[in-house]
Formats: structure tokens, C-alpha cells, sequence
């Protein structure tokens, strides 16, 4: 028997959410990178969810981006710790330079 990683340990797992709300593969991906970033990718699952929303007002929106969202100094920053020149804010770790 193999344990069960912790970023699928959860309550209600991504899927079932995404599954049970009719969700499209964006606004999905958006659910699963924001419930495991925690315990899976860190600051790379954020950034990937960032992406994600981005995409969304994109095409829902209109809103158009000059330059894609990534971090300022690009590092992966590993859960629960704030890199030099970062602060956090409701709990993560911000440095993103939205233009």
C-alpha cells in the first residue's frame, strides 16, 4: 500500500469541486493550483494559477497583459518561507511584477 500524498488528502479534492461545479479547464486549473500549492509546488503553483487567471480575463474580459505574470526575481520559493525582498501578504509570499 502506498501513501497518499498530502496535496490530495483533502476534504473535498479539487476534482470533486471542479466536477460537481461544471468548471472549464482554466477555471479548473486555477482550483487545483490554489488548493496544493501548500503542500505540492510552492510559489511555482501560484504562479501557474496566476497564468491561469490571466488567461480567464483575457478571454472573459478582454483585459490584455503586456508581459506575462511571473515573479520579479523568479526563484521557487518553498512553502511557508519569504524569500530576501519579498513580503507576504494573507499568508504568501509577494514579489510579482504586473505590467
Amino acid at each position: 500500500m502506498t501513501d497518499t500524498p498530502t496535496h490530495y488528502q483533502q476534504e473535498i479534492t479539487p476534482l470533486e469541486y471542479i466536477t460537481k461545479n461544471k468548471m472549464d479547464f482554466a477555471s479548473g486549473n486555477v482550483v487545483k493550483y490554489v488548493t496544493r500549492f501548500r503542500d505540492k509546488g510552492g510559489s511555482d503553483d501560484l504562479v501557474k494559477a496566476a497564468d491561469y487567471i490571466r488567461n480567464l480575463l483575457e478571454a472573459e474580459y478582454g483585459l490584455t497583459f503586456d508581459l506575462e505574470v511571473r515573479p520579479v526575481s523568479y526563484q521557487k520559493v518553498p512553502c511557508n518561507t519569504t524569500p530576501p525582498g519579498m513580503m507576504r501578504v494573507y499568508g504568501l509570499p509577494i514579489g510579482f511584477n504586473w505590467v
